[in-house]
């Protein structure tokens, strides 16, 4: 895995936290020939991390724990899809040719995985350490395009929402949706169905500009009146005749 492994060296300051496929890669490296489908299912787990994290950090809606289990060959074609539409270089044909690769890496990590589906003993196929070294191969060389044409990338736009962002508008929905119990309905939504909180969120920041916008509108009122009464009348500024 040394593409990959150079790749995530030298991380851009903004992808820190891609420091942790580091633990997938070193699984990876330790099983390719010991335990070779440890280190096939290895690489099906760091394709399909690095998909879902280019869909976090191209789109601020994207939410994996939204999504119902997904296979691994569409997630790959829609990480590939984004990274496209955001202007990396993309070679459509051959990426295409790339997602049967995908696609038979998830079907192969399906049958003969050894840790997300335990197998009975003895275990009936079993891949060979010169199998592993070529899916090894081919997944080094997919994860670090993959990894290269999204550190290249402008996502100035893209700032993930955490739901930690906005305490008073969690706290309105809350009043306004009590549930008993310790679980909190602005929590639930932002998890479940993050586009509707989003959604919520933005009238609620209209709505409270509004209010802000009211409030300067009476506070300036409110200055003009207190000036017009500390005005002394004309009546009071005129001099004195007899004097």
């Amino acid at each position: 895995m040394t593409l990959t492994q150079e790749l995530l060296n030298r991380l851009p300051t903004r992808f820190n936290d891609f420091d942790y496929y580091q633990v997938i890669v070193g699984k990876i490296t330790e099983n390719q020939t010991a335990n070779p489908d440890i280190a096939i299912e290895s690489c099906k787990s760091l394709v399909e991390g690095i998909s879902k994290s280019i869909l976090k950090h191209t789109d601020k809606t994207y939410r994996d724990n939204q999504r119902p289990t997904e296979e691994l060959a569409p997630l790959f074609k829609k990480a590939v899809n984004a990274l496209a539409g955001r202007g990396a270089n993309i070679e459509e044909k051959f990426t295409k040719a790339v997602g049967n690769f995908v696609h038979q890496l998830g079907s192969v990590r399906n049958e003969r995985g050894d840790i997300s589906h335990g197998k009975s003993a003895p275990k009936l196929i079993k891949s060979t350490p010169h199998f592993a070294s070529l899916v090894v191969q081919a997944t080094d060389g997919l994860s670090s395009f993959l990894l290269h044409e999204l550190f290249a990338l402008d996502l100035s736009d893209v700032i993930p929402l955490e739901y930690a962002d906005n305490p008073d508008f969690n706290d309105s929905l809350d009043d306004l949706y009590p549930i008993q119990g310790r679980l909190s309905y602005s929590r639930a939504l932002f998890d479940q169905d993050f586009v509707a909180y989003e959604e919520q969120l933005e009238d609620f920041k209209a709505e409270q500009e509004e209010l802000r916008e009211e409030e300067m509108r009476a506070d300036a009122y409110m200055d003009y009146v207190i000036d017009m009464k500390a005005e002394p009348s004309p009546d009071e500024d005129a001099p004195d005749p007899e004097e």
